[in-house]
C-alpha cells in the first residue's frame, strides 16, 4: 500500500460505492480471514457479501462480529437486518432488540425490528415499531412504505393507509414519500391518482430520475404510450445504461 494511501477497507467501501462488488469482496475476504480479524472488516466483509446477494454467508459474517464484540450495538442490527432478509424473523426479532437494549436510537433499527415482527405474526407490535422508526424520522421512505402496506392489509381502506403519509407531508413536496404515496394509490385500485402524485412530484423535483421512471410505467400501465416513451426516454438522456433504465425504455415500447 502507498504510504498515505487509502487502507484496505476504505478502499473496499469505495468499491462498493461504486457498484463494484466483486472486487471489493475480493479484498473483505481478505480482511476477514486475517488471524487478528476485526469486528468492523467482518461486518464490511457482510456487507460485500450482501451485495452479492450471499445473504446466508452475510448472516455468519455478522454473527462472527458480534461474536468477537458483543457490545457493539451496530453489529447486532446489521446481524439483525441480514437475518431479516434471510426470513428468520425469530433470530432477526431478538437481534433487533439486542441492539435497541443497548441504547441504539437508530430509526432503521425499528424498521427492521418491525419486520421481523410482521414476519412473526405479531401486527399490532410491528405496526407499533414502523410508527417508532417515523417518530424519529418523520420523512422515513421506507418506514411510511412498510407502515401503508401494513394499514392497506389490515383495512384494505386506501385513505387510513396515507394518513401518516398526509400527516408528513401534507403538500406532497418530499420526493421520496411522493413515491410511496403513488405506490400505495397503485396498489390500492387508484392507478390514476398515482400517476397524478407523480407528475406533480416531478413538476416540484425535475431532475429525479426515479421519479420519472415511475411516472413511465404508470403512464404505461394506464395506456398513455406517448408520455410513457417521453419519461423513460428523458431518464435515459441522464442515466445511458442503467439496467432500471433500460429495463422501463423495453416495457414502455412493448
Amino acid at each position: 500500500m502507498i504510504a498515505g494511501g487509502p487502507t484496505s477497507a476504505q478502499l473496499a467501501e469505495q468499491l462498493l460505492a461504486q457498484g463494484r462488488v466483486d472486487e471489493a469482496l475480493r479484498l473483505t475476504a481478505e480482511l476477514a480471514n486475517a488471524p487478528a480479524v476485526s469486528a468492523n472488516h467482518l461486518q464490511l466483509h457482510a456487507e460485500a457479501l450482501k451485495a452479492a446477494g450471499r445473504h446466508e454467508e452475510a448472516a455468519e459474517s455478522n454473527r462472527r462480529a458480534t461474536l468477537i464484540s458483543p457490545q457493539d450495538r451496530i453489529a447486532w442490527h446489521n446481524y439483525a437486518s441480514v437475518l431479516g432478509d434471510l426470513n428468520r424473523n425469530d433470530e432477526a426479532k431478538a437481534a433487533a432488540e439486542r441492539a435497541i437494549k443497548m441504547g441504539l436510537e437508530a430509526p432503521e433499527t425499528r424498521l427492521v425490528y418491525g419486520r421481523a415482527l410482521l414476519g412473526l405474526g405479531k401486527l399490532d407490535e410491528a405496526e407499533a415499531a414502523y410508527r417508532d422508526a417515523l417518530f424519529r424520522r418523520p420523512a422515513y421512505g421506507e418506514a411510511h412504505r412498510d407502515l401503508a402496506q401494513l394499514i392497506w392489509m389490515r383495512t384494505a381502506d386506501v385513505d387510513a393507509a396515507l394518513k401518516p403519509l398526509d400527516r408528513a407531508d401534507p403538500q406532497n413536496a418530499n420526493a421520496e414519500l411522493a413515491s410511496v404515496r403513488a405506490l400505495v394509490l397503485d396498489r390500492g385500485g387508484r392507478p390514476r391518482e398515482a400517476y397524478e402524485v407523480l407528475n406533480a412530484a416531478i413538476a416540484r423535483h425535475p431532475g429525479d430520475p426515479r421519479l420519472r421512471l415511475s411516472a413511465a410505467q404508470a403512464a404505461a400501465d394506464l395506456g398513455e404510450d406517448a408520455a410513457a416513451v417521453r419519461l423513460a426516454e428523458s431518464v435515459a438522456q441522464v442515466a445511458p445504461g442503467v439496467p432500471a433504465v433500460e429495463e422501463a425504455l423495453c416495457t414502455v415500447y412493448l
